[in-house]
Parts: structure tokens; sequence; C-alpha cells
């Protein structure tokens, strides 16, 4: 079976999907508006760091031994995940590992080299993204003096800091921070969208029930309406389909019951008038007339019954009364009734197992199973009747080894009137009512009735009842 998500879980998906569409709109909205290299945007914020660091070191580094500043940057480089180094204002390089600064870096280290920045005009900081192994540099004044200049003259030291990573270094980028404001805005997102999303699952879910229940013909059930938008007036809608089919099937079934009851009168007046005719009927070429027309109104007769039944198994009431009753003295009943037949019928059941349903219903479901199996797959094999308990329900089978039904009829098989052979009369092919009575009855006893082929061959019924 191929696997397809809920609803729910869909809508929270394009919901994601949609802040990470834009989380990527604004920041390319960002960096549009910078005008500039987003990497140059996060090293900006490095540069305040490199600034605070700068004043800690010029305390640090003002009274020690220059031999050792070269140490106290390593401590400094280890803590940060950066190399820090030391030039002066001349390019030379003061304190700090021996790292060649790319060409982009030296030319802002030797101001008088920069055609467009004079050396009186130069000043940092610089930041330089370089194509090299450690594409990231970052510059600001070192406030310590040196020894040539005075005192009234600004320092001329500058702190370099150099880096192979931008985003992943947290000298120039704290992730946290946005971590902690995507997961933020990620809970609002779902916690926003978590309530009418469940509010909206749980109406399709509640039509789908629905639906699903109209179509096995269970015109009783409703939608619960909790509101007066379109998700409302589509299950104010259901119901009253609901009612209205329930109305129809109700008066259907109800004027096919009136029919077979009136007709039962004139058929059986029709009958004692051809038993009378049959005694009468002397002649040897009147006969064969009488008996076809005793045939045709046995038929008849047949069948209103047939329809009297159905009606009756549609219309019966909700709280019909069920009670215990012993499968295994059903199925006896069973088959002494169908044994006249000559066919080889099983049985396999608990004596003591019980079930609650109407013992008529059920007698008569199973007599029709069995009497179908008879007929269309009695000289096939054996015909098994099984029942066994699972849980709070029992189980009944009825299969046989016949040829089986098309896989096609499996869904119309218990739709009244439904003959897999179009070209079978009633002699050959049954009035079609017998396993919608078989429906109808066991539905009335609050069970289910399916029906599937066997493999290889041959035809299941099953039927689910509750357990006594």
């Amino acid at each position: 079976m191929k696997f397809s998500p809920r609803l729910s879980s869909k809508i929270l998906l394009l919901a994601i999907g949609n802040l990470l569409l834009l989380g990527v709109i604004f920041a390319v909205f960002i960096r549009l508006q910078l005008r500039q290299d987003f990497g140059y945007f996060l090293m900006t914020a490095g540069r305040d760091r490199a600034r605070a660091v700068a004043q800690k070191l010029a305390v640090e580094l003002r009274d020690g031994d220059r031999e050792k500043w070269s140490g106290v940057l390593e401590g400094y480089s280890k803590a940060s995940g950066v190399t820090f180094l030391i030039y002066d204002i001349q390019g030379h390089r003061l304190a700090g590992p021996d790292l060649l600064p790319p060409p982009e870096v030296q030319t802002r280290l030797h101001p008088q080299k920069h055609p467009d920045n004079p050396q009186s005009a130069w000043i940092p900081p610089f930041i330089v993204r370089a194509n090299a192994r450690v594409p990231y540099w970052l510059g600001v004044w070192l406030p310590i003096e040196q020894e040539h200049v005075t005192r009234s003259d600004p320092a001329r030291m500058i702190l370099v800091v150099a880096s192979s990573t931008l985003v992943t270094n947290p000298f120039f980028f704290h992730a946290t921070p946005w971590i902690l404001c995507g997961l933020l805005v990620f809970v609002i997102t779902i916690l926003y969208w978590l309530a009418p999303v469940r509010r909206l699952t749980r109406l399709i879910d509640d039509m789908v029930r629905a639906t699903g229940e109209i179509a096995e013909g269970h015109f009783e059930v409703q939608v619960p309406v909790r509101s007066a938008d379109e998700w409302g007036r589509l299950g104010t809608s259901i119901n009253q389909m609901a009612t209205r089919l329930d109305h129809f099937t109700t008066g259907h079934n109800r004027f096919l019951g009136d029919i077979a009851h009136e007709l039962r009168s004139p058929i059986a007046r029709m009958q004692v008038a051809v038993a009378i005719l049959e005694r009468q009927a002397c002649g040897e070429d009147v006969q064969p007339s009488v008996d076809a027309l005793k045939e045709d109104i046995d038929m008849m007769s047949a069948l209103t019954d047939e329809l009297l039944t159905f009606a009756r198994a549609k219309l019966i009431p909700q709280e019909l009364n069920l009670v215990p009753i012993s499968l295994g003295e059903i199925m006896n009943r069973v088959v002494r009734a169908e044994a006249g037949s000559g066919a080889h019928i099983e049985i396999e059941v608990d004596p003591s197992l019980q079930v609650r349903a109407e013992s008529t219903y059920l007698f008569r479901s199973l007599a029709n199973l069995v009497r179908n199996a008879v007929r269309y797959a009695g000289q096939h094999g054996v015909i098994s009747l099984r029942a066994q308990s699972k849980g709070p329900n029992v189980f009944i089978t009825v299969s046989d080894s016949g040829p089986g039904i098309p896989e096609e009829a499996l869904e119309r098989i218990f739709t009244p009137f439904f003959r897999m052979d179009a070209s079978r009369d009633r002699r050959s092919g049954g009035t079609g009512l017998g396993l919608a009575i078989v429906q109808g009855c066991i539905e009335a006893c609050r069970g289910s009735v399916v029906c599937r082929n066997r493999k290889p061959t041959g035809l299941e019924v099953i039927i689910t009842l509750q357990s006594a």
C-alpha cells in the first residue's frame, strides 16, 4: 500500500516550508539592502569584539616584555578561535605566528602603497575578504605607544585578526541567538497553526466517517456541526442528504413490503384456482399448460416472499432485542434444512460458542448463504461452516471450493436484485435478493458481512457478530 501522509502533516510541512522561504527572502533582502557581501556584514560584528580585545591587550602588553607578546597572543587565539597578530604602521609584524598576509591585507598594512588612501587619511579598522587559504582578515588600532612617537600622537600599532571561517566562528558570528530565534519562530508557527489544522482535520475525519457510513447504507449518521462557515454548511448539507436518503430508502423498502404483502392474497387465490383447475383438467393436451402456469405462480409467490423478507430486514428497528444464541444449534438447523440438496456440508464450531443476535434473522442469513453455496459450488467440493472467537467478536465463515466470482462483482454482491450474469432468468439465477437479505439481517443484529474469493478457488462469506 502506497504511503500517504496525513493532511495535518502536509499542512504543517507547508507552514515550515513557508518559514524557510521567508528566511531565504529575508536574507536576500538584507544582502541587497547592505549592497555588499554578506560575509562583510557578519565581520562587522567581529570588529567590536576585536576592539574590546585590543583594549585588554593594550593594558596587558603595555608594561610587559615584548618577547612575550607572541605567547600572550597565542593564549587569546586559543580562547577566541582566531589568530591574533600585531603589526606596526610600516607593516612589520611585531608579534604573533608567522602567517603571511595576502596582498589585499598587505596593502592595508602599507598605507603608502594604497593609491586612494594617503598616509594621513588612512585610518583602521579594515575588513578584508581575501582569495587565500586564510580568507578573512580584520584590523583595529592597538592603543600602545611606541618609543619613537610622542604621547600626543596616537598609537600606531595594529591588531590583526585572521580566520579561516566566518559563519561557524563565534568570534565573528554567534549562531546561538539566531538558532534560538529560529526555534522560537518555529514553535510559535506550529502552535499558531496547530489548533486550526487540528480543527480542520477533525472536521474532515468526521465527514469521511459520515460519508463512509452513508456509502454502507447507514443513513442515520450525523456530522457534528460546530460552526457556521463553509465547513459547517458542508456538514449541514451532508446531514440533510443522509436524512433524505434515510426517508427515501425507508419509504422505498416500506413500499416494497406493502406491495409484496398485498400480492400474497391474490397469488394465494391463484394457487387455489390452479389446484382446482389441475384436478378438473383431464386431457393430456391441457396438463402441460397447467403445470407451466403453476410453476409461474409458485415463482411469483417465492418472489413476493423474498421481497417481503428483504423489506422487513431493512425496516428492522435499531432497538431490536438481541439475546445469546448457540451457534452450534443454529448451524445444525441450517445443515438439516439444506441436507436434501445432496451437497457435503461440514461444521466446525465450539458447542459452547454463543453470539448476540436474533435467532430467526441469523438462521435465515446462514441458510441463504449455504443455499447459494450448494447451488453454485455444491458439485465442486465440501461446503464449510466455521466459527471462531477473537476478542469481543465471533467470526462465522461460510466457504466453498467453487469458481468464485469476478473481483469487480465483490462490491455489488449484496446489492438488491444484482445477478452476475444478466442472461440468467429467475429459475437459474434466483431473484437477486438472497445476499441483500443476509446483509439486512446481519446488520439488524449489529454485525457486518463481507465476501471475498479464496485462493486458489472458492468463495467465502465472513459474518462478524458480538460474542455473548
